[in-house]
């Protein structure tokens, strides 16, 4: 997995990791197998809203001029996301907007871009 890089987002700092999951396990047997499957996936993580806010919205575009898709149903609570929905060799733009108690989006924030690794 690549380390984490960081980038500022409407003054919010997003912490954005591309990352490779290999995942195997082993038996008592000599047979040789092949690897799984890799799964790519980008980590995002932000510091939290000074505003009052019930939650996030995480969007995504593949071209840094739009459209972005909104990838959560519901507000999140949490500042951090992981999409798993990525594939490799694709480059992916994203932002966040805080979302306050009466339903009120945020503007986007600065976008941070992530290009996933091909295999």
């Amino acid at each position: 997995m690549k380390a984490g890089w960081k980038y500022v987002l409407a003054g919010l700092p997003l912490a954005l990791g591309i990352g490779l999951h290999l995942c195997c396990s082993g038996g008592g047997t000599s047979r040789i197998s092949p690897p799984p499957p890799q799964a790519h996936y980008v980590s995002l993580a932000w510091k939290a809203s000074t505003s009052s806010v019930i939650g996030y919205n995480i969007y995504r575009a593949s071209l840094s001029t739009g459209p972005f898709t909104k990838l959560n149903a519901q507000p999140q609570s949490a500042v951090k996301y992981t999409d798993n929905d990525v594939q490799a060799g694709n480059t992916y733009y994203y932002a966040i907007t805080a979302v306050n108690s009466n339903s009120v989006e945020s503007n986007y924030s600065n976008e941070a871009s992530a290009t996933v690794p091909s295999p």
